[in-house]
Order: C-alpha cells, then sequence, then structure tokens
C-alpha cells in the first residue's frame, strides 16, 4: 500500500469511529468506494477521488450544519498531504470536499466534488431509512416509534421525494436509478411503513 493510503488508512478513517452512525466507518467506507466507482466511469485521477471520498466528513464533529466547510479546512491544513500532493490538487480536493453537501445550491466546482456528492447520496432505500431513523433517534431519544416515524417520512419527503432538495450532478452509476426507486418508495405510505418497520431496529 503507498504511504499516501497508509496515512489516510490509519491517521484518517479511523477518526470516523467517533462520529454518529450515519456518518460513521461503513458510511464513508461505502463512498469511498462508489466514488472509486464514478472516478472509472469518469476517467479521472482516483487517487484524489479516494482522498476527496476519505476526507468528506470529517469535520462532522463540528456539527452537521458547516461539517463541509470544516472538512474542507481539515483537509487543507493536514500538512501531511504535501508529501504526497501538490498544492494545486489539495485546493481542488478541499473544494470537492467543501461542494459535496447535499443542501448547497450551487454545482460543484470540479468532476471530483460531483463525484463525491454523488457517491454520498447513498441512495439504497434500506440505507436512507436506515440511516433517518438513527439520526431523528440520536436527536430524540424519548420519542415513540409514531413520532420517529413522522420525523423520517417529512425528511424524506423534504430531501429525496420529487422537488426535494437533493440533486444529482452526474448522470451515471447506480444513484440515478436508485433515487428513482426510493421515490416510489416515499411516494406509496404503505411501502415506505414496511421499510420503516424492516430497518427501526436495526
Amino acid at each position: 500500500m503507498d504511504d499516501w493510503k497508509n496515512y489516510i488508512e490509519g491517521q484518517i478513517i479511523p477518526q470516523y469511529h467517533h462520529s454518529d452512525v450515519s456518518h460513521g466507518i461503513d458510511h464513508v467506507r461505502a463512498v469511498i468506494q462508489e466514488s472509486l466507482s464514478l472516478a472509472e466511469i469518469c476517467q479521472v485521477d482516483k487517487r484524489l477521488a479516494y482522498t476527496i471520498a476519505a476526507y468528506h466528513d470529517i469535520g462532522i464533529g463540528n456539527g452537521r450544519d458547516l461539517h463541509h466547510q470544516y472538512s474542507a479546512e481539515y483537509m487543507l491544513n493536514d500538512e501531511h498531504l504535501r508529501k504526497w500532493f501538490v498544492e494545486d490538487d489539495i485546493i481542488l480536493m478541499s473544494e470537492a470536499v467543501f461542494d459535496h453537501r447535499a443542501s448547497a445550491q450551487h454545482p460543484p466546482r470540479s468532476i471530483y466534488g460531483k463525484i463525491v456528492a454523488d457517491a454520498d447520496r447513498d441512495l439504497d432505500t434500506d440505507v436512507v431509512v436506515r440511516r433517518s431513523i438513527q439520526y431523528s433517534r440520536s436527536c430524540n431519544p424519548e420519542a415513540d416509534k409514531q413520532f420517529i416515524y413522522n420525523v423520517v417520512k417529512q425528511h424524506l419527503l423534504e430531501k429525496y421525494a420529487e422537488g426535494g432538495y437533493l440533486k444529482l450532478w452526474l448522470n451515471v452509476g447506480k444513484a440515478p436509478r436508485q433515487l428513482q426507486y426510493l421515490r416510489q418508495v416515499i411516494a406509496n405510505e404503505e411501502c415506505l411503513k414496511e421499510y420503516f418497520e424492516q430497518n427501526f431496529d436495526k
């Protein structure tokens, strides 16, 4: 394994153990894997795509609202990266990290920003519903099941339904197909409740 990857695997990814469950190790691994797949489709540098994905949520401990900004700053200030990347690449990667947020109203500034943004969506229906439940329960630990369902449903409608704020920037990979199916589930109350029940205690 190359030194840069050894560093990321040994010093960066383990920090996700301290993140909330929906932004933990499993999530960052999934974003890395999908970023590499999209980088291959788009024929761009996989080394950059991997590194961006590894850092994309590193600032989540400072709060969700500005985590993209904190993550970009962390990457810019990580002097270890300058052993393996030129300054222009570090700036490019930090901009991609900054631009990955789902609620961003502007397109990412580079193909790498679009890759990590789409890879971060992780639009498998079970994953989306489960992560929404996990986050809702962490914010409302005393709430009953019906309350959590209502919060999850509202979140899914606002983010993923037709007209929701989530955008896909690349019409490649598995995300467009997954989003289409997820929207069908959200539009069908009975189906949505079934996914909710299946994932509530996971």
